[in-house]
Parts: structure tokens; C-alpha cells; sequence
């Protein structure tokens, strides 16, 4: 019981202690007078997506990686492109057959931040596609069609070169019988 306090005390100090870091680094990213202009962006995502149905199969809630590349017009728009990888777990609804199948998502998105400022939130959407590939004995499911998403978060350039992103998006596909998929993801970058 005792052990258990002092993990929970040493999380909750070491947790202030990177926020107060995050909070004071922020300050100085700030301070500048464009935060993002004329910058090009690289960065890593990490994504969360409830599950749902694609053409006659379900799928669970499922976490996926990624990369993306963006560039900022001005301090408020920037154009990216993100490609998110993943292992579906599938089910035919029609035969109970269980099978994987590799998840492979190319998004360009547009996203618009309200402030100009190092802590900022934005809307965001996008078109790309998405793909779904895998087979279990007899049955084989090999998709791939236009994909949208559309959402809103929060920015916060960090320091100069760095910054993080978490969002929440909807997401939908023109593959018949599918259903729209919600996604939560937290990304962290470089620009440069």
C-alpha cells in the first residue's frame, strides 16, 4: 500500500515538473513574433480509433502510428500530409471468420489555427485514402477508396523547432456499408 503512494506521488511530481518545463518553454516560443510562417513540418503520430464496420466486417478499436509532413503558409494555415499504419483485427459478419489486415491511410489536410499565438486551437479536414488488406483461408477482404475526416484540437509550439498536436477527428469512407470511425490522435514534431 505504501509502495503504491510513492509511485503515485513520484508520477504526480515528475508530471508537474514537465508541465512546468512545457508551460515556461511555451512562454519563449510565444514571445516570437511568427511562431510557424514559412515553416516546413515533420512529425510522428499516434493514433486512437474506435471500432466499426467496413463493407460486410467489424472491426475493434485499434492504435495506430504514423508520419506526417506539413508545411505552414502563415502563423494560421498549414497544409500536411499524414500516412498511418496499423494491424485490423476483422470479422466477417456473415461467416464469423476472424482475420488481420494491414490498415494503410494517406490523409493532405488543411488545417486552420485560430491565434497566431504558441498555444492555439484549430480545425482541421481532409481527403486521402484508405486501404484494407488481409485474408483468412477463404475469405479475403481487399478494399481500398476515398476516405474525409474532419475535426478540431489544440497546437502548442513548444520551443522554436518543436511542438505538439492532439486532435479529435471523424472519419469516413466511400467503401459501401461503412461506418464513420472516431479517432483520437497526439502528434510531436520538428520545424524547421
Amino acid at each position: 500500500m505504501k509502495r503504491n503512494s510513492i509511485v503515485r506521488f513520484s508520477a504526480a511530481f515528475t508530471s508537474a515538473l514537465a508541465i512546468t518545463y512545457l508551460w515556461t518553454a511555451s512562454a519563449t516560443a510565444g514571445a516570437e513574433e511568427s511562431v510557424r510562417q514559412q515553416k516546413f513540418e515533420v512529425f510522428g503520430a499516434s493514433q486512437w480509433t474506435t471500432s466499426g464496420k467496413i463493407s460486410n466486417f467489424r472491426f475493434s478499436d485499434n492504435f495506430v502510428g504514423g508520419l506526417g509532413l506539413g508545411y505552414n503558409f502563415t502563423d494560421q494555415i498549414n497544409v500536411n500530409t499524414d500516412v498511418m499504419f496499423s494491424r485490423v483485427n476483422l470479422a466477417s459478419q456473415s461467416t464469423g471468420v476472424k482475420l488481420d489486415a494491414n490498415h494503410i491511410a494517406a490523409h493532405v489536410n488543411l488545417d486552420y489555427y485560430l491565434f497566431k499565438s504558441a498555444l492555439t486551437p484549430f480545425v482541421t479536414g481532409g481527403v486521402g485514402v484508405d486501404s484494407y488488406d488481409g485474408s483468412q483461408g477463404l475469405t479475403t477482404i481487399s478494399k481500398t477508396e476515398l476516405s474525409y475526416k474532419v475535426g478540431g484540437g489544440l497546437r502548442w509550439d513548444l520551443t522554436k523547432h518543436i511542438f505538439v498536436k492532439g486532435l479529435y477527428r471523424a472519419a469516413w469512407a466511400d467503401i459501401r456499408k461503412t461506418d464513420s470511425a472516431h479517432t483520437i490522435s497526439l502528434m510531436l514534431g520538428v520545424k524547421f
